[in-house]
């Protein structure tokens, strides 16, 4: 849990990726924004980088599923910043 409608910006892979959570009214995540494709490229082949969002689901028991899926051209705007494009040096 987190603090309503909070919006988390953090980085992995030693800096490479770009990645946002997303907090509902309640605190709990709704969904993940990442610039890469976290070193799996055959897990999350979407997008030119790997780039890719996880809506975050949550069962009865407090349990999540976050399946993988490409970015809504809506979420590429909303997300430009933390994406790679073609102004970004791609290393």
């Amino acid at each position: 849990m987190h603090k309503p409608y909070a919006v988390i910006d953090t980085t992995s892979r030693g800096g490479k990726q770009f990645d946002r959570t997303i907090y509902d009214a309640n605190g709990k995540i709704i969904k993940q924004i990442h610039s890469g494709n976290h070193g799996h490229p055959k897990q999350h082949p979407f997008g030119f980088h790997g780039e890719h969002a996880h809506d975050v689901f949550w069962d009865k028991n407090g349990k999540s599923y976050r399946p993988a899926r490409e970015l809504t051209d809506q979420e590429r705007h909303e997300n430009a910043d933390i994406l790679k494009g073609d102004d970004r040096n791609d290393s």
